[in-house]
């Protein structure tokens, strides 16, 4: 089945399948054009001003048949559905189980058609050299194996995840030790704060040889991938 993924910014994702289309961490951005006949289902991993802007619920009375999946934690009078951490939904013939992340919200996977879609949102492994101390990146080590705990070993078709050039020398521990957890398809970096050259130094080092080529060449926004699933 061929499916269409754009990278929007940030850590915004746009992802058209045969059936439906699914839109993550959407704050800024032109959204690609997509067959509006297709149900859209919008998923906000947090209330981060860099993932989550009341502006998607507009899309709710501009596009046919629009759905809102938010953590429990962001209040609003829009009709949504609210998920918290380590839950099961069935909706409309997708399954979206969610992930208490190591920062703050939810990571989702998303199963439709057979497939498997993974927004890891914020849950990564916050490694911060000079910033913290060597107690704190032990509980932020801790916090990101315990939020993975149950995708050990699944297979994933897509997924995004972090690569945060503001982690320096420790960029990498979070993407790596997934790849190492986790049978993925498709890697689509996030989270880089526009330095899209963070991708290739993740493809140069030693650490990647073994699953360097499963990770996407994302180099500019609105950049778009039509893979295989």
């Amino acid at each position: 089945m061929k499916c269409k993924v754009t990278f929007i910014y940030h850590s915004g994702y746009f992802v058209e399948m045969e059936d439906c289309c699914l839109l993550f961490d959407y704050y800024k951005g032109k959204l690609p054009n997509y067959d509006h006949r297709k149900p859209l289902y919008i998923f906000v991993s947090h209330a981060h001003e860099d993932h989550y802007q009341k502006k998607i619920f507009t899309f709710m009375k501009t596009y046919h048949n629009v759905t809102c999946i938010l953590p429990d934690d962001i209040n609003t009078n829009e009709n949504v559905c609210h998920m918290h951490a380590s839950q099961i939904l069935h909706l409309n013939g997708l399954r979206i189980e969610s992930f208490p992340s190591s920062d703050e919200g939810l990571a989702y996977l998303v199963e439709v058609n057979g497939k498997s879609i993974y927004h890891a949102g914020d849950l990564n492994w916050w490694h911060w050299q000079d910033e913290n101390t060597d107690a704190e990146n032990e509980e932020a080590k801790a916090l990101f194996y315990h939020g993975i705990e149950k995708l050990k070993h699944r297979h994933i078709d897509i997924a995004f995840l972090v690569l945060d050039p503001r982690q320096e020398e420790q960029f990498y521990y979070g993407m790596d030790a997934y790849l190492h957890e986790m049978d993925i398809d498709y890697v689509f970096p996030m989270h880089m704060w526009k330095n899209y050259k963070i991708v290739e130094k993740m493809k140069r080092l030693t650490q990647s040889v073994g699953y360097r080529d499963k990770i996407m060449d994302v180099k500019e926004e609105n950049q778009q991938f039509t893979i295989e699933v």
